[in-house]
């Protein structure tokens, strides 16, 4: 795309090109990826935004059900240590 450069997977806007130094001002400013999304967003067509609007909630699912599994193994792992004081503390 004309005037956009691609720095780390975020857009930034190219400042315009100079006909007179003294007299413009730049409007440089990265965009962030939220911004981006609803740039590319305004760009699908309403048929297709339901596909998206699926796969947003599948990623949200998805990223609640791998966090739950981290507290429920976390909770395991704490339950494995304690019977193992416990053993410990018998055996002495």
């Amino acid at each position: 795309m004309a005037g956009l450069d691609y720095l780390d997977g975020v857009i930034a806007r190219s400042p315009p090109k100079l006909q007179n130094k003294k007299s413009c001002v730049f409007n440089f400013r990265m965009m962030t990826i939220k911004e981006q999304l609803l740039q590319e967003l305004d760009q699908v067509p309403e048929s297709t935004l339901h596909r998206v609007l699926e796969f947003v909630r599948s990623l949200k699912a998805e990223q609640q059900s791998n966090s739950e599994n981290r507290v429920w193994q976390a909770y395991l792992d704490s339950e494995r240590e304690r019977e193992e004081v416990y053993r410990r503390l018998a055996n002495s």
